[in-house]
């Protein structure tokens, strides 16, 4: 009982931190289209473009929505997932499976979060800049990666022991994965 308390807590931070993040990319992505329209109509209509448009879309409001709303994704189950075995197999077998499966990618994207999480503190230590009409740190950057990575590796953990903990004994760990939505038919 406190196994599954702590995973459904665990669950519950974790989509507060995903809809956290978002909506900064959903933000951006709104700050992309504005800034945009802006640039192009100082540029056409009067002649006078924005000169740092270009560097705050290509180096922060497009890292930043593209990278933000992939914690969400993984949480809520929206991304592409291959189920075609998952729906020949047992429930049991199909839980017992991505339970490693789950852990394993989370090792693996925690140390892309770890050497990500390097890059933007090495960039921020030698307050390295993108040469431009404005000099636009790149730490900011980069920091959208491990923001990003590390929500998703504590939703695989989360994802990889609730998995594993229902192959053990489905009455006591009832779990529907939001990422494998075969498992609820």
């Amino acid at each position: 009982m406190l196994f599954n308390v702590f995973l459904h807590r665990l669950g519950v931070a974790l989509r507060i931190v995903e809809t956290g993040l978002a909506i900064v990319a959903a933000l951006c992505v709104l700050a992309i289209l504005v800034t945009t329209t802006a640039d192009v109509v100082m540029r056409y209509a009067f002649n006078a473009p924005l000169g740092w448009a270009f560097d705050l879309v290509a180096h922060y409001l497009l890292v930043a929505a593209f990278f933000l709303g992939f914690p969400l994704a993984l949480g809520r189950g929206d991304h592409i997932s291959v189920d075609f075995l998952a729906r020949k197999m047992p429930e049991r077998l199909t839980h017992f499976m991505l339970s490693p499966f789950c852990l394993a990618a989370a090792g693996m994207i925690a140390l892309m979060a770890y050497y990500a999480s390097l890059e933007a503190y090495s960039a921020w230590r030698a307050g390295e800049v993108i040469a431009g009409v404005i000099l636009w740190p790149v730490w900011i950057a980069k920091l959208c990666v491990p923001v990003a990575l590390w929500p998703m590796v504590f939703r695989l953990v989360q994802l990889g022991l609730a998995h594993g903990a229902t192959a053990l004994d489905a009455r006591r760990f009832p779990f529907r994965a939001p990422a494998f939505h075969v498992l609820a038919d």
